[in-house]
């Protein structure tokens, strides 16, 4: 037998999917060329791993991806969908609206105390603001 026909008829019986080494011809094969022996066991054993993955039942692992894709677009259809009231337009947190400096008391001739007031946000029903006293030396 030529390599080509061996390499033919190991093909037929993977493909059959019988093992290649129940096969009285490829095994009479083999023994004549030993080297040949651990080619085709390595991919009988690669088969194998394919053959396990390939009976793993996929329709349980669908459920959470369509979920999740459905889930993502009913998010984007709701943020893009347009608001019935009319939408103000807001300061971002953190930025400061208006700032005053009063002086408090000069406690000593080159010291100024003062306090200063910022407003962070100034929305209805919510208004932030901070407090700081700092003293300055003139």
């Amino acid at each position: 037998m030529t390599p080509a026909e061996f390499q033919t008829l190991l093909d037929r019986c993977l493909d059959e999917r019988r093992d290649p080494f129940c096969d009285s011809t490829l095994c009479a094969y083999l023994e004549t060329r030993p080297d040949e022996v651990e080619r085709v066991a390595s991919l009988v054993q690669r088969l194998d791993v394919l053959r396990r993955i390939a009976a793993v039942p996929r329709s349980r692992a669908r459920w959470p991806i369509a979920l999740a894709a459905l889930a993502a677009t009913v998010f984007c259809l709701l943020r893009l969908w347009p608001s019935p009231l009319p939408v103000e337009p807001r300061p971002a947190l953190g930025r400061v609206l208006r700032a005053t400096l009063h002086p408090v008391i000069a406690r000593a001739p080159f010291v100024a105390t003062v306090t200063v007031r910022e407003v962070m946000v100034n929305q209805p029903g919510l208004r932030l603001e901070t407090f700081t006293t700092r003293s300055e030396r003139l």
